[in-house]
């Protein structure tokens, strides 16, 4: 029964984001939260470049309404609220039917970085979070 119900509710496909300069872009240790991450480091003048890969089973198609990736830069209080002071939109792909897998350049260049990350007691000031949106 686990089985049939895991198939159901299951995501049938997969969404990578690669950075086209990951194996030279420095890293920094971040915690939060009890958990520890290593996060690329991008500077004023960087651009935020790669690709969004989405792969699937041979078998089984995707039909989509849009592919868009989004570039965040928010405002997170730990009392319950947030707010986005950067929000920048690219979609890479129309309605299309995905069988097997894709592959979608994005690049995000010249856009301003007017703050540094800041992670505090009672704040948490996120310059970039990359999201991919797959509207189906």
């Amino acid at each position: 029964m686990a089985k049939l119900i895991k198939q159901i509710f299951s995501t049938p496909y997969k969404v990578d984001l690669l950075f086209s300069d990951e194996d030279v872009r420095s890293k920094v240790v971040v915690s939060h939260d009890d958990v520890t991450e290593n996060l690329f480091l991008f500077h004023e003048s960087d651009s935020i470049s790669g690709d969004v890969r989405i792969s699937m089973p041979s078998n089984k198609k995707l039909d989509q309404q849009g592919v868009r990736v989004e570039l965040i830069g928010s405002l997170e209080m730990f009392y319950g609220s947030s707010s986005e002071f950067i929000c920048l939109e690219e979609e890479l792909e129309g309605p299309k039917v995905i069988e097997g897998s894709a592959t979608y350049p994005f690049n995000f260049q010249n856009f301003e970085k007017p703050y540094e990350s800041y992670n505090g007691l009672n704040v948490r000031l996120r310059l970039v979070h990359l999201s991919c949106r797959l509207h189906r």
